[in-house]
């Protein structure tokens, strides 16, 4: 599918169907609203968080259960019951395992999420993780807590 800026209206909305057919979708979506807000982090931030943090840790699975990060650590990754680790999400290129740690090496994945576009720039995407824990730059990455409605 091309994409000409001059049909914006007709040709868009088929550029984003296309764009969309060869993304799988994530998984465990619902397992993962129940966590708190999971940090980003690569391997090295992985070793240092405490047993039970929710994480986020991005690469691709190298063999069945075993991500290797942007870092180049390896972890693996224990589905909750009911996640199943052989769908199509798991096959993508590049995701991001939502979960818990568990232990010294292992995830308790409560989902994962195929980042589209095929390969990503893992040296990129590890920079930018070891940016987000820089102090001054800290709070541009940090959760916000939202004021409860009155």
């Amino acid at each position: 599918v091309s994409w000409d800026p001059q049909h914006l209206d007709s040709s868009f909305p088929h550029f984003c169907a296309a764009m969309a057919a060869g993304a799988a979708a994530a998984i465990g979506v619902e397992s993962m609203a129940a966590l708190p807000v999971a940090e980003r982090a690569n391997f090295e931030l992985f070793k240092k968080a405490a047993a039970g943090a929710a994480l986020r840790v991005a690469g691709r699975f190298t063999s069945p259960g075993v991500l290797t990060t942007t870092d180049a650590g390896t972890i693996t990754v224990l589905p909750v019951e009911g996640l199943d680790l052989d769908n199509a999400a798991c096959t993508a290129p590049f995701v991001e395992v939502v979960g818990t740690k568990e232990g010294d090496g292992a995830i308790r994945a409560a989902g994962v999420v195929p980042m589209p576009g095929g390969e990503a720039d893992v040296e990129l995407w590890n920079e930018a993780i070891k940016l987000s824990q820089k102090p001054e730059l800290r709070s541009m990455f940090a959760a916000k807590e939202t004021p409860a409605s009155a």
